[in-house]
């Protein structure tokens, strides 16, 4: 999508569960909940590219790139101190990040929805999820009574 950069979708907590904020394709990068996801999103906007007139820039530094074929590319190294792995904004433990005034003006801009292969990793992740962890061993774990986080689009 020539021009847009990708959002991440994250997990929060709203005081009484976690919803999920789907990510989304847009002219800037916008809050994801202050999550380090690597690859370039390290809690706050891009670090791994950026577009130049209509040609996207790979920072080399962040990303594996093929220099041999690809020549639109820089190199600015990005010094990422986050030593935690925690995977989701507020509640007990999360991240403590809040959107800026840029990712505010961001989340209001127009916006174009995740693309059909991203959906369709979104749509079958939980089924994988369940493959790969329901076992006996840990079934024992499950709580009928857990909560079953919503899907809430906020964007």
């Amino acid at each position: 999508m020539p021009g847009y950069l990708w959002t991440p979708g994250y997990w929060a907590w709203n005081g009484t569960g976690f919803f999920f904020t789907a990510g989304y394709w847009g002219p800037v990068v916008g809050f994801y909940g202050g999550i380090n996801y690597g690859f370039g999103y390290f809690g706050h906007g891009y670090e791994g590219g950026r577009w130049k007139h209509d040609q996207f820039y790979y920072n080399t530094a962040v990303n594996n790139v093929n220099v041999t074929n690809i020549h639109n590319t820089y190199n600015t190294v990005i010094n990422n101190v986050t030593v935690n792995r925690v995977s989701y904004n507020g509640g007990s433990g999360g991240i403590n990040a809040r959107p800026t005034p840029q990712d505010v003006q961001a989340r209001n801009e127009r916006h174009l929805p995740p693309v059909a292969t991203q959906t369709q990793h979104m749509d079958t992740a939980p089924i994988r999820n369940s493959a790969l962890h329901t076992t006996k061993a840990n079934l024992s774990l499950l709580r009928p009574t857990s909560p079953t986080p919503s899907r809430a689009i906020m964007s």
